[in-house]
């Protein structure tokens, strides 16, 4: 059970740093002058999978049963 929850908060820390990469891609490309932001279909589909990952821990918590 230990370790499950180890690493279930590396696959979180992961999940986070993910979407800030996005967050920050966004911002820095939208402050360029073209202001376009187009990243790949697998990179919108990681940063979603992320996303739900940690608004599933928020909701639910790091219960093991």
């Amino acid at each position: 059970m230990f370790i499950a929850k180890k690493i279930m908060v590396f696959v979180l820390m992961f999940a986070i740093l993910v979407v800030l990469r996005e967050v920050f891609d966004f911002v820095f490309n939208f402050m360029r002058e073209n202001g376009k932001y187009t990243p790949s279909k697998s990179r919108l589909i990681y940063a979603g999978l992320a996303l739900s990952y940690i608004l599933t821990i928020i909701f639910t918590g790091f219960r093991l049963w």
